[in-house]
Formats: structure tokens, sequence, C-alpha cells
């Protein structure tokens, strides 16, 4: 298992992180999830994070931070590919 951030850029930013096997099974979890919600794709990048890639997960006075790893344990995730986080621009 690995960790993705896979994005769309066009009329709207849209980013996540995804836990996957491989980069194809990440951007089919990303497609099937954009379509449940009814947006528009274009243009989809992904691309590798480690498991120690730190990401901001609060802003009240400073920044508070956890690695991608961190925010996938705190989950209970039942199956993969798993949404870990949605991110923003």
């Amino acid at each position: 298992m690995e960790f993705y951030k896979v994005a769309s850029e066009g009329l709207s930013t849209n980013i996540k992180v995804i836990a996957a096997s491989d980069k194809h099974q990440a951007v089919g979890c990303f497609v099937m999830e954009n379509q449940k919600a009814g947006f528009e794709l274009e243009e989809i990048s992904v691309r590798q994070m480690k498991r120690d890639e730190k990401i901001e997960v609060e802003c009240i006075g400073f920044p508070i931070y956890k690695t991608v790893e961190e925010l996938f344990k705190e989950q209970k995730c039942l199956y993969i590919p798993w949404v870990v986080t949605n991110l923003e621009n």
C-alpha cells in the first residue's frame, strides 16, 4: 500500500490523498468519488507521497501537522483504496 496525492484542476481544484495499491487504483478511486459528488474533472495528476510527508490539518493560531501515515491510522479503514483526506489548494 502506498499513498498518492491525486488532483484535478479546471473550473475548481479538487485534491485528495488516497491509500492504494498503485497509482492506477488511486486515480480510479478519485474518479469514482468525484463522479458520486457530481464534480467535473479535467487534467488529473497523480503523485506518490512519502509516508512521513506532513500535511497541515489545523491552523488556529499556529499550524498543526500530521504525517499521511498518522492520518491513515486514525481512521477505521475497511478497504483499499481509501480516501485519507481532502486537501485545499
